[in-house]
């Protein structure tokens, strides 16, 4: 490149130097339909696709899409063909968006289903997240673990039955699982157990709101004398340690703020509505009634593949990038 051509590159605007980036379907009607460049078989459209710059939108009658590029939210409810590539144009040359929780909403969902494209988009979300150590995985980097989370209790959690989970370290392991006080190193509750999983109801354990606990699991072969935790804290021979604070009274509130708000009334449809309220419950580290909602989200728009990867990408933030996984597999598999 020379320093004429190198020059001219400097005064262009960042909007034309940028690649052109893709569409992300929201929620459309069934039966959706699109076009690729010199194609003009019709493919079907579906929640959490990913569409071209360069492909043309098909809607009939009473049909709508809702997509959203970037930032930029676009909702189509007018038959017709739609060439994307002029939107995608508009969107790059427009200098301002909406400002506020909006505009978050949109940067966040195309984020978050972008991260989950793949296997290979998780473990790079992973690996930025944890790095900027987010989604209330303190402690959370560094360290070869033997034992990986399955369930994100973690953050701000409500009194009740919390379902702990765990991937097996292998056919002949014991599991001993505590909680403990994050100040004193206090054990509060310690159980040993040849399953995974574990449930226990925190209201019980007349944990102290605001204070900090932790929960983890250490590993030890059936046939040893003694816990081999005892002998030496090794990454290796435990699982991470997640962070939780028993909270009290609030969670309702966040819940009714997110509603009251003129953002999330102006939603065009019922998932991104639901999905904005599990934006802020994470953002605010209320990590446990998020992954519920998601949860409940998953039986309210069952295949939804746009549910789907907003899962994996919420729990590979968490630092539960094998969780992520096993996500999009099951999702891979409908």
């Amino acid at each position: 490149m020379n320093l004429q051509t190198l020059f001219f590159l400097c005064l262009l605007p960042v909007s034309a130097l940028a690649q052109p980036g893709v569409f992300r379907v929201i929620d459309i009607s069934p039966g959706v339909y699109y076009l690729t460049p010199g194609n003009e078989t019709p493919k079907l459209l579906g929640p959490g696709d990913k569409l071209e710059s360069d492909c043309t939108l098909l809607l009939d009658e009473h049909e709508k899409a809702h997509l959203v590029y970037k930032e930029t939210s676009l909702t189509f409810t007018t038959p017709g063909s739609f060439r994307l590539e002029r939107y995608a144009r508009e969107a790059e040359e427009r200098t301002t968006q909406r400002p506020g929780l909006f505009r978050q909403f949109f940067q966040w969902v195309y984020g978050g289903v972008s991260d989950a494209d793949s296997e290979k988009d998780l473990e790079r979300s992973h690996e930025k997240y944890i790095t900027q150590n987010k989604g209330g995985t303190k402690g959370f980097a560094g360290g070869s673990y033997g034992i990986d989370v399955l369930s994100p209790v973690v953050g701000k959690i409500q009194p009740g039955a919390v379902h702990f989970a765990w991937r097996s370290a292998g056919p002949e392991m014991l599991y001993d699982f505590q909680l403990l006080d994050y100040q004193t190193e206090g054990v509060l509750c310690k159980a040993l157990l040849r399953d995974t999983v574990f449930e226990i109801d925190l209201g019980k354990l007349a944990l102290e709101p605001g204070r900090q606990y932790y929960w983890v699991v250490y590993q030890k072969e059936m046939d040893q004398d003694s816990p081999v935790f005892m002998l030496a804290d090794e990454p290796s021979l435990r699982s991470p340690r997640l962070t939780l604070v028993p909270n009290e009274g609030s969670l309702e509130e966040v819940r009714m703020r997110v509603r009251a708000g003129e953002d999330y009334r102006d939603l065009p449809d019922d998932i991104s509505r639901d999905l904005m309220e599990l934006m802020v419950l994470e953002d605010e580290q209320y990590i446990m009634a998020a992954y519920r909602g998601y949860e409940e989200l998953q039986q309210k728009y069952p295949g939804n593949s746009l549910v789907d990867k907003m899962l994996a990408s919420f729990l590979s933030r968490q630092g539960l990038l094998e969780a992520a996984k096993l996500q999009l597999q099951r999702s891979a598999s409908h």
